[in-house]
C-alpha cells in the first residue's frame, strides 16, 4: 500500500542519518533494493530525502578521520554509498519527473562530494564522474577545473601512471579527454 511504501522509505531515511556505519551500510543497500521497484521510485518526495542523506554521508566522508589510512568499515561504508548513488541515478535518469524534481537539484552537491572523494576511492569514483560529465556537461562546468586537479594529483604529471589500477587509469585519462572539451 501507498502508506507502507512511504513508512519504508522514511525509515530508511532514518536508517541513512544514522551515526553507525554499519547501520548507514545497510541503509544503502535497502535503497538500492527500493530503486529497483518502479512503484517505490516514483515516490519523489521519499527518494528525493534519501538521496540527500546519501549526499550528507558521502559530504561528511563517513567520518573518516585520517584519509591515507581510513578504517576498513567507514571505508566499506562510504563505497556502498558512493554505489547506491551510482545506481540511483542510473535508474532515475530518462524518467522526466524523477529527474527534474529529484535529480536536477542534488547533481551539484553530488558533483561536488564525488570530487571530494577521489583521494579516497579511486575505483569507485572516477567511473561515476565519467557518466555525470557525459549526461550532465552544462552542470559539470563549474567543477571541470577542480575534477582536473584532483585527475593531475592522482597521475601526478605521469609518475603515479605504473602504479594505478587500468580501470583508474583509463578513466582518469577519458574524464581527462571530456574535460578539455567541456
Amino acid at each position: 500500500s501507498n502508506v507502507e511504501q512511504v513508512t519504508l522509505l522514511a525509515r530508511i531515511t532514518t536508517l541513512l542519518r544514522s551515526n553507525h556505519s554499519h547501520i548507514r551500510w545497510r541503509a544503502t543497500r535497502l535503497f538500492q533494493l527500493v530503486v529497483r521497484h518502479p512503484s517505490l521510485l516514483l515516490n519523489t518526495s521519499h527518494i528525493a530525502n534519501c538521496l540527500a542523506a546519501l549526499v550528507k554521508i558521502m559530504e561528511s566522508k563517513c567520518y573518516i578521520q585520517d584519509e591515507l589510512n581510513p578504517s576498513q568499515r567507514e571505508l566499506i561504508c562510504l563505497k556502498a554509498t558512493v554505489e547506491s548513488v551510482d545506481f540511483a541515478m542510473d535508474r532515475i535518469r530518462g524518467k522526466a519527473n524523477l529527474t527534474r524534481e529529484v535529480l536536477t537539484p542534488k547533481i551539484s552537491g553530488i558533483i561536488g562530494c564525488l570530487i571530494g572523494l577521489i583521494k579516497i576511492l579511486p575505483n569507485e569514483v572516477i567511473p561515476v564522474l565519467y557518466k555525470l560529465i557525459l549526461a550532465h556537461s552544462n552542470t559539470f562546468r563549474p567543477f571541470g577545473t577542480k575534477l582536473e586537479n584532483e585527475l593531475l594529483t592522482i597521475l601526478s604529471n605521469g609518475v603515479n601512471v605504473d602504479r594505478l589500477s587500468p580501470m583508474v587509469l583509463d578513466s582518469s585519462l577519458k574524464c581527462l579527454a571530456l574535460l578539455s572539451f567541456n
